[in-house]
């Protein structure tokens, strides 16, 4: 896997999606800073979600996580990848 680490703000976090009745999912959108900033969606999974209580639109954040990433083709013949990138912390700054 591949570690990554994002210095942002946090732009939105949604509200905790039940996948399934042993599955759950939390979606934040960071953006970095900089001249040419970058936004990110990032993934809190299972008690990960926890991790977000307390933060809100425009905290200052470093998120640390890994990429995960899976081949995909569709029953059309297209082919292409999927990237997302789960988080593992979060810290405000």
């Amino acid at each position: 896997m591949v570690k990554v680490k994002i210095d942002g703000f946090i732009k939105k976090v949604k509200e905790v999606e039940n996948v399934n009745a042993n599955l759950k999912k939390q979606i934040i959108f960071v953006d970095t800073h900089g001249n040419k900033p970058q936004s990110y969606e990032i993934a809190f999974w299972n008690q990960k979600t926890d991790l977000l209580k307390g933060y809100g639109a425009g905290n200052g954040v470093v998120v640390e996580g890994f990429l995960n990433g899976k081949y995909f083709e569709k029953p059309d013949g297209k082919e292409g990848t999927y990237l997302s990138i789960v988080a593992e912390t979060i810290q405000k700054v």
